[in-house]
């Protein structure tokens, strides 16, 4: 994935709109070498986030049956990511946040045809359950649901890769 620096310049406005406020003198210096505070990072994950989880970038879902679906995403760009609304273990629901890589994969090669997503060069593997649904299989009552799932879920989950 790009670097703080490289995201904070291709998002700059966004991000210093979510903080209320430009880099100062010294953070210009230090965004300069690579540097930047906590709260600016965080704001760079979330305005990236913004970025993909729009439904335009919804690639398909996962679930159990009767349980809401896990919602995957992917730019363009390679960004990628997923949110779950349910699970069993409370701390996997909320938002993976953003990553990009070019080894990305994404499909239904686990066993028994279950989804798995994984990107070796960042150590990156999640496996489901169940099978990926492609977006454009999906009923229009289920796609609708979908596109809805990233205003509802904004806390960014504590485990990335879960």
């Amino acid at each position: 994935m790009a670097s703080y620096k490289q995201r904070y310049n291709q998002f700059q406005a966004d991000v210093d709109a979510h903080l209320g406020r430009p880099l100062g003198r010294v953070g210009k210096i230090k965004a300069f070498f690579g540097s930047f505070s906590d709260a600016r990072k965080a704001a760079i994950d979330h305005v990236v986030a913004e970025h993909l989880y729009q439904p335009i970038n919804i690639i398909g879902t996962t679930s159990q049956p009767g349980q809401r679906p896990t919602v995957y995403y992917r730019r363009p760009s390679g960004t990628f990511g997923h949110i779950t609304q349910e699970h069993d273990i409370a701390e996997n629901v909320g938002r993976m946040k953003a990553r990009k890589t070019s080894d990305y994969t994404i499909g239904n090669t686990g066993v028994g045809g279950a989804m798995e997503e994984s990107a070796p060069s960042i150590g990156f593997y999640h496996p489901s359950r169940n099978p990926l649904r492609n977006f454009a299989d999906l009923t229009l009552p289920e796609r609708h649901a979908a596109e809805q799932v990233h205003l509802t879920f904004s806390a960014f989950k504590d485990d990335d890769y879960a």
